[in-house]
């Protein structure tokens, strides 16, 4: 379902079968036990719907965090000849934070970008984690990226992968029958 701004959302239904079926798959491979937390990464603000259906389909769950990235385009300068340093976060007024997962490395002495960095940005987050182990979690996630040779990427893994695997399933050929071949396009 797509709202008035263009951006993506699941049905409380959906979002509900969407965790349980997570949480079942995680069961099957740790001998029937439960996740101790659950994060949801997604690219467009939660709906009352979504949330809804993600805290629901949680159940025995002892910790749940909904998290929301977008961009502004809002980009921080530093004194000096160096941009934003990797890690920088900055709370907004609106309760968003912006936080610079690509920028300067101390430990390394370089940043390796051609242009100011931008950040990314965390529109929402709902749940008990605070703000700092999320961009502490988001951080690592950008280190992630087995298939490239940069140190970090932008975008956590979970979201850069995402993207991947959704442009490959749209120039899929009509006739593939994803469900038997699924594994393959991952």
């Amino acid at each position: 379902m797509i709202d008035e701004s263009n951006a993506p959302h699941v049905s409380r239904d959906g979002a509900q079968r969407l965790i349980r079926k997570a949480i079942d798959v995680y069961k099957a491979n740790k001998e029937g036990q439960l996740p101790k937390r659950i994060v949801v990464h997604k690219t467009s603000k939660y709906d009352d719907s979504e949330k809804e259906g993600f805290m629901k389909g949680d159940e025995g769950i002892q910790k749940v965090d909904l998290v929301a990235f977008g961009t502004r385009n809002i980009k921080l300068l530093r004194w000096g000849e160096k941009p934003p340093v990797r890690g920088t976060m900055v709370r907004l007024p609106d309760r968003s934070v912006l936080l610079y997962t690509f920028g300067y490395t101390p430990y390394l002495g370089v940043y390796s970008g051609p242009r100011v960095p931008s950040a990314l940005e965390i529109l929402e987050h709902y749940g008990d984690t605070s703000i700092e182990t999320i961009c502490n979690e988001i951080l690592a996630l950008t280190k992630l990226n087995w298939n490239s040779a940069k140190f970090c990427i932008k975008a956590s893994i979970t979201i850069s992968f995402a993207r991947l695997v959704g442009f490959i399933l749209r120039n899929l050929p009509p006739d593939v029958d994803l469900d038997s071949k699924f594994k393959f396009y991952i």
